[in-house]
């Protein structure tokens, strides 16, 4: 029959990866046969591979319309729901799809990973172990057991794990997400490693360059910013004051969204921010990579790297001359399609280049940029959910940070500091259980761990005002978390870590001027904490030089940031 002729050659161009004449002829076999199944799944799968996700999932629907027990739509449906970021339609679809097909791997990975998104931590951990059961070679599945033991303090299930994770990330056989593997390791070798795994598990494919040698000759520095995070986000809130106070004399900015329109009040300001402002949610990597060479930006910088909705398959179509990674991400992107990464001394000295797959070029203060409107006001204590007296030391890190080291340290200064409290961020029921379980077992009252809710931004701010010391965490320390601290005038105390994540904090005080809040060693940490929560007038003094240094240290200048990156990018262009 003619139709199946049709698709016997749209197979075999599939198979070469011709793409568009696969689909092409994919169309035409559909057309002599609406109900062939197999022909809109494949139809999704190229889809799918240029990143047209909507389009892909109108595909398996199709597919699942003709024949709802179609296990490889089912599979490649929840895949494509992941993608889309409707977590418990996809955990829907991989049960469904395991009802049918027991055992299929590539829906347990699914379920596993979508189990972690939902926040279902202990069902993610048996779901890890399950997929591990059924493949044991299957890159995922112990670094998704180990990133889902992280989120709960499960240090114990984390830590049998660890030999297995790093011998897999070395060798290249254990696929773990690169971000959250920084709160696991802070070896930068492994870091690096553990990226170009990640990149690498793309596939994607080799393609010839879009920006081909060409000199654009624009009068202004045409840069262009890719985000997935314009909504209520960190990095919406830290670059927003940069892009609208970059020079327009000598740049054009333009702004490249692949996330969500939140109709928060930061994603109407940072489409207000840009000359040009491009929504590209529902578009594929090619289209974008495409715009971005009409566009003919000069110097395109990447603002996700390795976190959600990564850009690596549109930047691997080389849409500029140049390709910086930034603040997104903290450490290098394992990627040969970025050239640059624009960090400072102290995140990334003088010998760590090997460390690092893009040229390190270091702004003269620090890489983090900063824009704070003035604190507000204070809530009371009891407002805050913390008792009346007391010293109150906090960390509002994320709980993958929390390492059973770390909060060793924080339980004996509980027991040496009568009275006093640890405020931390909530995150999970597990990760509630696990630490007050802890601190009973260290004899403390689990009373004395108070957790904080979620809230927005400015309430977060606020509150902070109460802590007395900030804790941050090794071998990823507070970012943001750090930044707001310092702004809310609240002393923390880092170690200086091993690698740019772990050195973060370290930045952040040394360029405020107040590098005595750095130690070296876990021991260091522990003795300046205990020494500023029981002698007030050191702690005080501290305090005192933090509020002058807002407004006379670099750090919170945001001007002289915006000077520092344009210096880098104009830099970057005639290097």
């Amino acid at each position: 029959m003619q139709f199946e002729h049709i698709y016997d050659q749209a197979l075999a161009l599939h198979r070469q990866g011709r793409l568009a004449e696969a689909d092409a002829l994919y169309a035409q076999a559909l057309a002599l046969k609406p109900d062939l199944v197999e022909a809109h799944n494949n139809r999704g799968a190229i889809r799918q591979m240029a990143g047209d996700w909507e389009g892909a999932l109108a595909c398996y629907d199709g597919a699942l319309r003709l024949r709802p027990d179609y296990v490889e739509a089912l599979a490649n449906r929840g895949n494509c729901l992941i993608q889309l970021r409707r977590w418990h339609d996809a955990l829907a679809a991989f049960d469904k799809t395991l009802k049918l097909s027991p055992g299929r791997v590539s829906a347990l990975n699914g379920r596993a990973g979508t189990l972690s998104k939902l926040k279902r931590f202990p069902q993610a951990l048996a779901a890890y172990g399950q997929l591990h059961a059924a493949d044991r070679q299957n890159p995922y599945a112990l670094g998704g057991a180990a990133v889902a033991a992280m989120q709960m303090c499960d240090w114990a299930s984390g830590e049998k794990l660890r030999p297995a994770v790093e011998a897999g990330v070395a060798r290249g056989t254990a696929i773990v997400p690169p971000f959250l593997f920084l709160g696991f390791s802070g070896n930068p070798a492994l870091q690096l490693r553990c990226a170009q795994n990640a990149v690498a598990e793309l596939s994607l494919p080799s393609v010839a360059p879009l920006w081909r040698g060409e000199a654009y000759g624009h009068a202004r520095l045409r840069i262009g910013y890719l985000s997935a995070d314009y909504c209520q986000h960190p990095v919406a809130l830290l670059i927003a004051k940069l892009i609208e106070d970059h020079d327009r004399s000598r740049f054009e900015v333009l702004g490249f969204s692949t996330g969500p329109d939140d109709a928060s009040a930061i994603r109407g300001r940072m489409a207000k921010a840009f000359d040009q402002f491009h929504d590209l949610r529902a578009r594929g990597a090619a289209e974008i990579a495409q715009l971005i060479r009409r566009l003919e930006v000069d110097i395109l910088v990447d603002l996700t790297g390795h976190t959600e909705g990564d850009h690596f398959a549109i930047l691997n179509h080389r849409p500029a001359p140049v390709q910086v990674n930034w603040l997104g991400y903290p450490g290098t992107d394992g990627a040969p399609s970025l050239d640059y990464i624009l960090a400072d001394a102290t995140v990334a000295p003088l010998g760590h280049e090997p460390f690092f797959s893009e040229k390190i070029v270091r702004l003269p203060d620090c890489y983090f940029p900063t824009a704070y409107d003035p604190c507000p006001v204070a809530p009371s204590r009891a407002e805050a959910g913390l008792p009346e007296a007391g010293f109150v030391f906090a960390s509002f890190n994320n709980s993958w940070k929390i390492t059973r080291d770390v909060f060793a340290v924080w339980l004996r200064l509980l027991q040496a500091v009568p009275g006093s409290v640890l405020w931390l961020l909530d995150a999970n029921d597990s990760f509630r259980d696990n630490l007050r379980r802890a601190a009973s077992s260290a004899g403390l009252d689990p009373a004395r761990l108070i957790f904080a809710p979620r809230t927005d931004a400015d309430s977060h701010l606020a509150r902070q005002q109460l802590a007395d010391l900030m804790l941050d965490t090794s071998p990823y320390n507070g970012h943001m978390t750090t930044s707001d601290a310092l702004w809310a005038g609240v002393p923390l105390v880092t170690v200086l870590g091993t690698a740019f994540a772990g050195r973060v904090a370290a930045s952040l005080l040394q360029t405020l001027g107040v590098p005595e809040l750095i130690t070296s060693s876990m021991e260091d940490y522990e003795a300046l904490a205990l020494t500023l929560a029981k002698d007030p007038a050191p702690l005080a003094g501290l305090r005192a030089k933090l509020a002058s240094a807002r407004t006379s240290s670099p750090l919170f200048n945001s001007d002289r940031m915006r000077q520092n990156v344009e210096d880098a990018l104009l830099a970057m262009r005639t290097a």
